[in-house]
């Protein structure tokens, strides 16, 4: 009898615990007055379209009150955001592989190590980022009006072709930078280059 008693009190204290706990955020929000977790905003078809395949799209978002502009601005943004992200998984590809980009960064003849010129390695990374973005083109759009009588829009760019065709895009341009006698040395390197890319890409 005691020990049916002892878990009726076991069970009883459980349910209490649980629901006091359920209870405990909403007690919490009206008690500040908001919710400390912040509003969940619903994302729109272009953010999640793109989000959808990472290694070949980027959406961007601008406000104004002409709507080709706003157009403008909002692909603008996009394609800055894909190259940021091209250049990110370039240098933690590179890094990740142990091919030595920045050695080859300058002149494609001496292949000199130029790390103590630390603008050309970038510049580099950033030309070979926004040759890749010139492939991509605008593919889905949303357009919302502000209370302002702003327009707010949305757009979604992607790269014309597969998710395997970027990184081999990107490849190709590195190991063309690389003198030939020596790309055949870092054929290794370079495959575990290309692994690291698709990795970071998809991030």
């Amino acid at each position: 009898m005691k020990k049916i008693n002892l878990l009726s009190v076991i069970f009883f204290l459980s349910i209490v615990f649980i629901t006091s706990c359920g209870s405990s955020k909403s007690t919490q929000s009206e008690a500040l007055g908001f919710d400390p977790t912040g509003t969940k905003l619903k994302k729109t078809e272009v953010q999640m379209f793109a989000e959808q395949s990472p290694e070949t799209r980027a959406w961007g978002n601008a406000q104004h009150f002409k709507s080709n502009v706003a157009n403008n601005l909002a692909e603008l943004q996009a394609r800055g955001k894909f190259a940021r992200a091209i250049e990110a998984a370039i240098l933690s590809a590179s890094k990740s592989s142990g091919l030595a980009i920045e050695k080859y960064a300058g002149n494609n003849d001496t292949g000199a190590s130029v790390s103590d010129q630390g603008t050309k390695d970038n510049d580099f990374i950033e030309g070979v980022a926004q040759a890749v973005v010139k492939n991509a083109i605008p593919v889905k759009s949303d357009e919302y009006m502000l209370p302002n009588r702003q327009y707010n829009v949305y757009v979604c760019l992607e790269y014309r072709g597969a998710k395997e065709e970027v990184v081999e895009g990107i490849v190709e341009k590195i190991e063309n930078k690389i003198p030939s006698d020596q790309r055949k040395e870092l054929e290794a390197e370079f495959e575990k280059f290309e692994t690291s890319l698709k990795e970071n890409l998809a991030k």
